[in-house]
Order: structure tokens, then sequence, then C-alpha cells
């Protein structure tokens, strides 16, 4: 439900994210300020996700560094240092699979440039082209 023109935790998953947020980054803070600051990045664009995988990274990062130098939570999230973190999106090896075998399949111009013998081979064992698939579109086995 809106109150006061904000979403409640309940309804958001804020809690959740919350909880996540914090278990991942590297100092405790207040919990509350934590949430609110998490509301404002998300209203600035920040994926949910984005925070927690930041907040992981920011973990990585101080590493062996003394408590008064690394961040409250709360504080990081208002300077907005999530920012600083790019998030590589993953791929499932499958998807990266099929559309090789695509482009074989479909004889692309590239396909015999782009793909190496190691991954014709892979997507032949997967059952998704053929040998003579690969062979017509100029990928070497």
């Amino acid at each position: 439900m809106i109150n006061g023109g904000r979403v409640s935790k309940q309804d958001t998953g804020l809690e959740a994210l919350v909880s996540d947020f914090l278990s991942a980054f590297p100092k405790t803070g207040s919990r509350d300020e934590t949430a609110k600051e998490i509301e404002v990045a998300i209203a600035a664009g920040a994926e949910p996700n984005h925070l927690v995988v930041a907040a992981r990274a920011y973990a990585a990062e101080q590493k062996g560094n003394a408590p008064q130098y690394i961040a409250r939570p709360e504080n990081w999230l208002r300077r907005e240092r999530w920012r600083e973190v790019e998030v590589v999106p993953t791929v499932d090896r499958a998807v990266i699979l099929h559309r090789r075998a695509g482009w074989i399949a479909e004889g692309k111009p590239w396909a015999a440039t782009s793909i190496t013998a190691a991954e014709a081979r892979e997507v032949i064992g997967a059952g998704l082209v053929t040998a003579e698939q690969c062979k017509r579109a100029g990928v070497i086995v």
C-alpha cells in the first residue's frame, strides 16, 4: 500500500532487499537509514540486484582494510557509490551455444571466423548442429 507517497516495504520486497544488501555489505549501519537510501537509489534508477552486487564488490575491495576506512552502508548509498560498480550481465552457456548453432545452421558469413573448432565440437556434441552443417558454413570442426 502507498503511505504518504511511499510504497510500503511489504509491497516492494524492500525488506528482503535490505537484508540481502546488508549481508553483502562489509560494515554494519542503520537498517532504517539503509532502507531509506535504497529506496532513494531505486528511485534514481538503480536496479535492486545491482545494489546487492555492488555491495559485494565493495566488500571484496575493502578486504583487509581497517574498519574506520570502510563506509557505513547508508553513507555509501547516499554518496551513490553503487554507480561506480559496473555489473557485467552473465549469460547462460546454453544460450550462447544455441545462438552459435543458429549462425551455423543459417550459414551466417561470420560463423566461419567467429566460432572456434572447440566451440563447433561443443554445439555438435550438444546435438544442435551436425558436422556437415559446420563444414557448409565454413566452420572448422
